[in-house]
């Protein structure tokens, strides 16, 4: 079965913990290389977003879910197509920054975490993804570039963050997988500091501590 392999390689480079680009892969002559520019800084995660440090989200209640940086990567990957037995073509590399946080209050749970992905794999410009364990919708690229239009500010525990794009699951799905539902219908996604809120099916509006 023919797969694009770069997401699930990604995520192991990751896995192995890097700040810096120090797990770039070695390039192929005569590929494109599609990379981050000056202009794509203000689109790009904040760097505060260390390794080790803890965010938190609170609800209406006073529930609290905690979540900690697990690693961090700014660098090049590649695009490979190909299957799980080997073989695998290079298409093309690109440049990616991601984010990868672990649960702290699910911490045995191979489905708990949450992480933030910037990318820019062809030329017409920066694409984001995230992925939240709550969260009940497909897991979909969407494009930053040229998105102001759609940007607004949000306001979370004293705190307002600029540039916001509302995502919406349009599901009423929920289940419970390891403890956990699986219920988040709408993010709140800024483009410098990933996930800053997120609404739920029980009424529930988390908000990035």
């Amino acid at each position: 079965m023919k797969k694009t392999l770069a997401i699930i390689s990604a995520f192991l480079v990751l896995g192995c913990a890097s700040d810096d680009s120090s797990n770039d892969v070695s390039m192929l002559p005569g590929l494109n290389y599609y990379k981050f520019t000056s202009a794509h800084n203000a689109r790009l995660l904040n760097t505060t977003l260390n390794k080790g440090k803890i965010i938190s989200f609170s609800n209406q209640s006073g529930q609290m879910i905690r979540y900690k940086v697990a690693a961090r990567f700014k660098g090049r990957s590649a695009d490979v197509s190909g299957d799980f037995s080997g073989g695998g073509i290079t298409n093309f590399y690109y440049d990616e920054q991601r984010v990868s946080l672990e649960s702290l209050d699910f911490v045995e749970s191979q489905n708990s975490g949450m992480s933030f992905t910037i990318f820019k794999n062809s030329a017409s410009g920066l694409k984001a993804r995230f992925f939240l364990d709550r969260w009940n919708g497909q897991s979909e690229d969407f494009v930053i570039s040229n998105i102001d239009g759609l940007l607004q500010a949000f306001s979370a525990n004293g705190k307002t963050y600029p540039k916001v794009i509302v995502i919406n699951s349009n599901s009423d799905d929920s289940v419970v997988v390891d403890g956990f539902p699986k219920n988040a219908i709408t993010v709140y996604y800024d483009l410098n500091y990933g996930i800053v809120g997120f609404d739920d099916l029980d009424g529930n509006e988390w908000r990035r501590n």
